[in-house]
């Protein structure tokens, strides 16, 4: 079971002055216990995608096909509910999705929508609170007088709490400082040893090296490169995308290695350095 995209374009304004291809026959696959990431600079197309994953965009006809479990996405049909339900969407800024006076109806929400009973909310809120690392001291509490990494704990607890089996989330690091960050990646990779799939959108290029399986690489719209992180890794270390930086450690190799030092094309700081040092010793 997957998600596929085959051959999706997107649009905007068709047929106006202002009409944008958003995505350019764009394909990827990803499964359950996978982590996914979809790398690129601002206006690559990558939040658009993300949009298809959870069926918030649907593709028109003669504009590619999106496949979630075997649900086909398509405009007007049962299966969107079922998808809906099935991929998880965090959006990029919390206050876009939170909308409850308490935390407690802000969590309550999606499974209250799916069927769960009345009296086994306050359990499945409870877990889903401890799985993003909140007590339930935050029950009562105003989501909108939280602090900007508790908003996001509770945007991402209000989506696991409808139990999904893919977890889409669109640059969810904005705005987190370094401890933030590592503590969302731990998180997240917490959930993919659950057996769920992450769909990680950013242009967090040394987050995506470190935590995925394999990276979509968007430029324009278009893929640019697809597959595991030392794929990417060489591929951009060749051709650089526009706005994407590389890692620090990474940028060092590749210049150590144009330098004609035989170094790995690594993001590891430890494994670089340690090439350095060998090649030191031996001269």
């Amino acid at each position: 079971m997957s998600i596929i995209v085959k051959n999706l374009t997107h649009i905007y304004h068709p047929s106006t002055p202002l009409e944008t291809v958003a995505l350019k026959d764009v394909n990827l696959r990803t499964e359950k216990g996978q982590w996914l990431s979809i790398v690129g600079h601002t206006g690559s197309g990558k939040s658009t995608l993300a949009q298809y994953l959870n069926a918030l965009l649907v593709p028109e006809a003669g504009r590619g096909e999106v496949s979630v479990e075997n649900y086909l996405s398509r405009p007007g049909s049962s299966q969107l509910r079922s998808i809906r339900h099935t991929v998880g969407l965090v959006f990029q800024y919390p206050e876009q999705q939170l909308f409850a006076e308490t935390v407690f109806e802000e969590v309550a929400f999606a499974p209250r929508n799916w069927g769960v009973a009345e009296k086994d909310l306050e359990e499945v809120v409870k877990g889903a609170l401890r799985e993003v690392g909140l007590s339930e001291s935050f029950l009562d509490r105003n989501p909108f007088q939280l602090s900007g990494g508790e908003k996001r704990r509770i945007a991402l607890a209000s989506v696991l709490a409808a139990n999904p089996a893919y977890l889409v989330l669109d640059e969810p690091t904005a705005g987190l400082d370094a401890t933030g960050r590592k503590d969302l990646v731990k998180l997240l990779l917490s959930q993919k040893a659950k057996g769920r799939g992450i769909v990680f959108v950013t242009h967090d290029l040394e987050i995506a090296l470190t935590a995925s399986d394999s990276i979509l690489v968007l430029e324009g719209g278009k893929e640019v490169v697809q597959g595991d992180p030392e794929k990417i890794v060489q591929a951009l270390s060749q051709n650089p995308v526009r706005g994407l930086c590389l890692p620090d450690v990474l940028e060092l190799a590749v210049l150590l290695e144009q330098g004609g030092w035989k170094v790995p094309l690594t993001w590891n700081q430890r494994k670089l350095f340690q090439s350095i040092v060998k090649r030191v010793r031996k001269s």
